[in-house]
């Protein structure tokens, strides 16, 4: 069984250690914000990222809320959202278009 003088001297070693590897992150950190093969990697990165999302911006811009061809979920966001129907005639609208094998939805 441990004693509180035990305890106590596991607990200033952990954050003895704790504290060396906190310094040795924050080391790591300045290096590479030295670094500029890596800065220049992470501007690169941020201008693709953004650029990612400029067609669904368009999309949403022009009007349209979803991009792409027209799919299921379109039809039945317009079922609930224009249409103003409850969820399970939506629902239930679907499965019949779907046995009929009607275009609307498999698109």
């Amino acid at each position: 069984m441990r004693t509180s003088q035990q305890h106590l001297t596991r607990c200033s070693q952990n954050a003895e250690d704790f504290g060396r590897a906190i310094t040795s992150i924050e080391e790591r950190y300045r290096q590479s914000k030295r670094n500029r093969w890596l800065g220049g990697f992470a501007a690169f990165c941020r201008i693709v990222l953004a650029l990612g999302f400029i067609p669904a911006g368009i999309v949403k811009v022009m009007g349209e809320r979803f991009s792409g061809s027209p799919n299921t979920c379109q039809h039945f966001c317009d079922c609930i959202y224009n249409e103003g129907n409850p969820l399970s005639a939506c629902v239930d609208e679907y499965e019949r278009a779907k046995q009929q094998g009607a275009d609307r939805f498999d698109k």
